[in-house]
């Protein structure tokens, strides 16, 4: 039988097709479509973005492994670190791309970057357990804050500040503000870490924050995240690192070459002078040796110190003079020529 090319195609097209699904995720660029087998079907449940805290149905989950603001600080000309930075922290194990991610960062009223947000597009990616330093405006300490993966030219303020981690561009209204909610969350939001001003007062308060903030920062003090922890609360999951202080390599600002340090002018370190005598005895190891020959005991010494001061002594007569505080009087001491010392009179 002979059938014509558009019966047969009709035929073809009138036979149902099933496709079967292999694979349960899809992946499509830096994000996951998760999907599931139903009676009636394939059905995709939510695009997520990788390394942003958000579950397979698309909610918010701030338990889900994600990259994290880990440490900021705001510099100053009389600062104590270098420069001002942005440290990001990523909690999962697998290296992210942060390309069109964004960073926004705006100061409390105390400073110049009150009035709106200030945005950085993102590059490059940022390792599994790996940190991605942003190092911005050059500030005047002796702490050297590393070289960068990017730099961006805005001075941090050091009185109060919130930085945003979005995961795409999105602008930031002032409906954004206060304590982060359900309801004001941006679009994209991945992360906040806000602080305020050590000096308390109302103008030093972030502009938005999660659950609670601290009155921590100052052109000295960063805050950084306790142990890579967050639980929506910036208070209660940061401490307070104070760069006018020796600080501990795994604390620093950590850039693509190392973490940042105080740099080495160069100079040997000053051998101490060993003292001569202690309340313990001599050090036998002083460049200049005594040998005690005599001991007269003047009073009792008291929570104010010593009971005595010699103010005055003749040669001639080999005769000390001693004020004796609690009592009052001048004790004068015979120093006599085998070095042993007798009181004379008082």
């Amino acid at each position: 039988m002979n059938m014509r090319k558009g019966e047969r195609l009709k035929g073809i097209l009138a036979k149902p097709a099933i496709f079967i699904l292999t694979a349960a995720l899809l992946l499509q660029g830096p994000g996951v479509a998760f999907a599931e087998e139903t009676k009636s079907g394939t059905e995709f449940l939510a695009e997520t973005t990788a390394g942003a805290p958000y579950a397979a149905d698309g909610s918010y989950d701030v338990e889900t492994p994600h990259v994290i603001v880990n440490q900021i600080y705001g510099g100053s000309d009389d600062g104590a670190a270098s420069h001002s930075f942005i440290e990001l922290y990523n909690q999962t194990e697998e290296s992210v791309d942060l390309s069109g991610w964004h960073v926004a960062y705006r100061s409390s009223q105390d400073g110049d970057h009150s009035g709106q947000w200030q945005y950085l597009e993102l590059s490059g990616t940022i390792e599994g357990k790996g940190y991605f330093l942003i190092r911005c405006g050059e500030a005047g300490g002796e702490y050297q804050v590393p070289e960068g993966n990017m730099q961006w030219d805005v001075q941090l303020h050091n009185k109060g500040i919130s930085v945003v981690l979005l995961s795409s561009y999105t602008e930031l209204t002032e409906d954004f503000s206060g304590a982060v909610s359900d309801g004001n969350r941006p679009e994209g939001y991945v992360d906040l870490l806000a602080v305020q001003g050590n000096d308390e007062e109302e103008t030093q308060m972030p502009p938005v924050y999660e659950g609670s903030v601290g009155a921590d920062q100052s052109k000295k003090k960063a805050v950084r995240r306790d142990n890579f922890t967050d639980t929506d609360d910036n208070a209660a999951d940061t401490v307070v690192i104070d760069y006018s202080d020796p600080v501990e390599e795994e604390n620093g600002p950590h850039g693509p070459a190392g973490s940042g340090d105080v740099p080495d002018d160069g100079k040997e370190p000053e051998t101490p002078v060993s003292p001569v005598y202690t309340q313990t005895g001599f050090d036998a190891d002083a460049k200049v040796q005594l040998k005690l020959t005599g001991r007269v005991t003047v009073g009792t010494a008291n929570a104010d110190g010593g009971v005595a001061e010699i103010v005055a002594y003749n040669a001639d007569n080999g005769k000390a003079y001693v004020v004796n505080g609690q009592e009052g009087h001048l004790d004068v001491i015979d120093v006599r020529k085998d070095g042993s010392l007798e009181t004379e009179s008082t």
